[in-house]
């Protein structure tokens, strides 16, 4: 096998690797963020950076947000699933959030076997498997987050936002892949498919215009939120945990299948649960420590099923 070869392989998968890093540290900053703002306010900040970069970074795909529907659809979802994980995680410690969220990962597979027609080997079913017993186990203790619940009914409607957020999320997963590769039936040949950027800034335009319509709907003075701790978790928010980890993630999804490529992201409940316990208080425990090594396990075995499938498709 060339080196070329190699690389291309490696590539997509090491920039998975790194956006599922750089995601694992936003449950943490949105638990800390979270005390000094509102969920509604927090989240308009941090996506009003996120769209103004996005929109210096790339004007073309900027206009083109505003135009099409597609990207409208999938710039909603963001939003919602967004505004879903902010509220819900007021009263859910970031590790466990971490775990309701990537809890997507075991429906994608699913999903895109509908919606794309891709499919479901018995490696992607065991690696989802593998790394979701890992999660499980990972959160199954519990812990103490900064942000808590008071009572046990906002404990468990946080619980349902911030899965719901997922579920959210393996549509949008989906929908993007299926953006991306032009599969979307009702497209006209003479439509031009869309780019990572064309998704990514519709991402940030239509998650602003969802929280700011949150404050709306909730009545919120958002300068009551704005101080020096929130503006700068935020900032942080949207240019690591929001533009660069998505534009990886949507390029490295032009050659990996949306359901191997939720297996390799689960990478982020471990990088959430590590700066948890080291930085929130959560405690860990030799439960955790397994479940830890059974998500790497999952990760491991969804790289090497996506070299084989690169590897084909080169030599096809």
């Amino acid at each position: 096998m060339s080196n070329n070869l190699k690389e291309h392989k490696l590539g997509p998968i090491f920039l998975l690797v790194l956006s599922g890093v750089l995601w694992g540290t936003s449950f943490p900053a949105i638990s800390f963020g979270l005390q000094y703002s509102s969920p509604e306010a927090f989240l308009l900040m941090r996506f009003l950076f996120a769209a103004i970069i996005s929109t210096l970074l790339f004007p073309k795909a900027a206009k083109k947000a505003l135009k099409r529907k597609e990207l409208v659809f999938i710039g909603s979802l963001n939003g919602i699933a967004y505004l879903f994980q902010f509220i819900g995680q007021q009263w859910v410690p970031a590790g466990q959030s971490a775990l309701l969220v990537n809890s997507y990962s075991v429906l994608v597979p699913f999903i895109a076997y509908f919606m794309v027609k891709e499919k479901i080997t018995y490696q992607k079913i065991f690696g989802a498997i593998i790394g979701l017993i890992g999660v499980v186990l990972i959160t199954n203790e519990g812990g103490e987050g900064i942000v808590q619940a008071e009572t046990k009914t906002e404990y468990y409607l946080g619980v349902l936002l911030v899965f719901g957020a997922g579920f959210v999320w393996a549509f949008y997963v989906v929908y993007t892949k299926l953006l991306e590769t032009g599969q979307k039936k009702e497209q006209s040949k003479n439509d031009e498919e869309f780019s990572a950027e064309d998704i990514l800034v519709a991402s940030m335009y239509y998650t602003v215009i969802i929280a700011f319509m949150s404050l709306i709907f909730t009545g919120q003075n958002i300068f009551s939120s704005i101080n020096i701790i929130s503006i700068s978790v935020a900032i942080y928010l949207a240019v690591f945990c929001s533009i660069l980890p998505l534009i990886m993630y949507l390029h490295s999804l032009k050659k990996v299948d949306a359901g191997l490529s939720t297996i390799i992201l689960l990478i982020e409940v471990v990088v959430s649960f590590l700066i948890s316990t080291l930085f929130l208080g959560e405690n860990i425990v030799l439960k955790q420590i397994i479940g830890g090594v059974l998500v790497i396990t999952g990760v491991l075995i969804a790289m090497r099923e996506t070299s084989k499938q690169l590897e084909q498709e080169q030599d096809s």
